[in-house]
């Protein structure tokens, strides 16, 4: 999905950016790499040496054997991420309004299972600390959408939507790795549960889409109160505890004033 390939890569985004021309006339670039390289840069997505290390490709810069050692096993590595690394794309999400509609229960992230010189590059440090209970989370609500106990599935339907609505980005508009962070963080720890909750099931229950006011004023808040916190999170891919705790007492502060 050409939407999703620019997502994924865009929080990567520096001054020090490769153009297409660096990648024509080379006889280690086949034609599909040149393509998916044209495709981020039409799509005005710098083309950096993170980018080019989560692609799976050599960098235009890099040494002889270091473009020699990922020339090696490229073709393997591309055999096995066809297996191990998929996403689903729901149409029920389509009709629930879910952009992109994603469903993070039943898609695989690329983790290069029997490589011998491949590091997990799908996520982040900050990310894989605050997401961790997501895929679970919402196969839970899986479960639970034949129990007759609604008591039971309240809370866990809660969670979900507010997941789904921490997941809901504009198409071509993704939120800066920090957003995302933020977001997911107060998501983990409960923040949002009941604030998301009423918002989904007022004027005619209008999904993720509902909660998105809500969030732009949350990280509006948080980068005002806490200057600079999201950026370094951007920046370093880290959540260190300090940062982790200024951002929820900014999320706190802002919500206990919202929810009056």
């Amino acid at each position: 999905n050409e939407d999703t390939v620019g997502e994924v890569v865009s929080d990567t985004a520096s001054d020090d950016s490769y153009t297409l021309d660096d990648f024509s006339n080379v006889v280690y670039y086949s034609n599909k790499t040149r393509t998916r390289i044209e495709l981020l840069v039409k799509k005005g997505i710098p083309v950096t040496d993170d980018v080019c290390e989560k692609l799976g490709i050599p960098a235009p810069k890099s040494d002889a054997d270091a473009r020699a050692a990922m020339l090696t096993t490229m073709h393997v590595d591309q055999l096995i991420s066809l297996a191990d690394g998929h996403i689903l794309l729901s149409p029920d999400l389509v009709k629930e309004g879910q952009d992109p509609p994603l469903d993070p229960a039943h898609s695989l992230t690329r983790i290069g299972v029997g490589t011998a010189n491949k590091k997990g590059i799908a996520t982040t440090a900050a990310m894989r600390t605050v997401a961790s209970r997501l895929r679970l989370e919402l196969a839970a609500v899986q479960d639970l959408k034949f129990s007759s106990n609604a008591t039971a599935a309240a809370g866990p339907l809660r969670r979900a939507r507010a997941w789904k609505s921490a997941l809901y980005q504009t198409s071509g508009a993704p939120r800066p790795l920090g957003e995302q962070v933020f977001i997911l963080q107060c998501v983990s720890e409960g923040l949002l549960d009941e604030a998301v909750e009423a918002l989904w099931t007022a004027d005619g229950g209008k999904g993720a889409v509902a909660a998105q006011p809500l969030l732009k004023e949350l990280v509006d808040h948080v980068r005002t109160s806490a200057p600079g916190v999201m950026e370094e999170v951007t920046t370093s891919k880290q959540l260190s505890v300090a940062n982790a705790g200024t951002l929820k007492e900014a999320a706190e502060s802002f919500l206990a004033t919202a929810s009056k």
